[in-house]
């Protein structure tokens, strides 16, 4: 059986186990808390359950749920406490819990781990300074995935079935548009936000007179705003920030490139890429 000390805060001790704290700023549930850890103090225990029982139902209270198996625990035969226990660290809730308390952790900068992946927090952009002041826009908040040795010894065992060849041109998969703390995905493009572009094949290479990423407009393609304050150009991701686009309206993006695939090989025809989906102004 797991160890309860390990996910349970110590407050009372009842058979060398220990009762958890209710950590909700609401003031009602911790009285009431309060007032069901007085009740087991003078050792009226089938109360106690009772009113933890209570609390969890009406408030969805961890803490209280935890105690109530807790109690259980301590006034039940030991073939009876055990299975009640091992319902406790199955239940959804404790997981939901402990998913709650991760997500607290990530969004105060701390990376978390399960044993096979770690997510970390990461902001985004660039800053001119020290002194520079984050933007919610400019400097976008969002959490990446770095694989640990055990899951990367479960992925060895990945099979791998080839159903047809690829296109070997280059194409547009993504184009993402961060405004504060929310991406829209090959929907929107707003000026002054930032971007990424997801593909294959996708760098822009050659001169800059004739290459670039465009916004191109839909129905008048004379008309297009060129995407020229890029922070970074490879073949599978650019990024940039999208500059005013005038009265430009639904468009779509167009990479024009002579980048082959090949470092030193360029092609002698500009390639144009141009995005499956059409863009709206946001």
């Amino acid at each position: 059986m797991r160890s309860l000390q390990q996910d349970i805060v110590p407050t009372i001790v009842s058979e060398n186990r220990r009762l958890m704290n209710e950590t909700s700023r609401d003031r009602a549930v911790r009285q009431r808390m309060n007032e069901a850890q007085a009740i087991v103090k003078s050792r009226n225990y089938d109360e106690a359950i009772r009113q933890y029982d209570l609390i969890a139902n009406e408030h969805g209270s961890v803490a209280a749920r935890n105690n109530a198996e807790l109690l259980r625990l301590a006034v039940s035969s030991a073939s009876a406490a055990r299975a009640r226990m091992d319902e406790l660290y199955t239940d959804t809730g404790g997981v939901a819990g402990r998913a709650v308390s991760n997500a607290y952790q990530l969004c105060d900068g701390f990376a978390v781990s399960n044993g096979y992946y770690v997510i970390y927090p990461n902001v985004g952009g660039i800053f001119k300074g020290i002194h520079d002041t984050a933007d919610d826009g400019k400097h976008p908040v969002t959490f990446r995935f770095r694989t640990l040795s055990a899951l990367r010894s479960i992925a060895e065992k990945i099979a791998i079935h080839i159903e047809g060849l690829a296109d070997t041109d280059g194409y547009i998969d993504e184009f993402i548009c961060t405004e504060g703390k929310i991406e829209h995905t090959n929907s929107l493009y707003i000026p002054g936000r930032l971007f990424t572009i997801y593909g294959h094949k996708i760098k822009v290479e050659g001169d800059e007179s004739v290459t670039g990423m465009f916004l191109v407009d839909i129905e008048d393609p004379s008309k297009c705003v060129k995407l020229d304050d890029i922070n970074q150009n490879d073949p599978s991701a650019i990024r940039g920030l999208i500059p005013d686009t005038g009265d430009l309206g639904s468009c779509r993006l167009e990479i024009r490139t002579h980048y082959s695939g090949t470092t030193g090989r360029p092609l002698k025809d500009i390639r144009i890429i141009t995005s499956p989906f059409i863009l709206e102004r946001g």
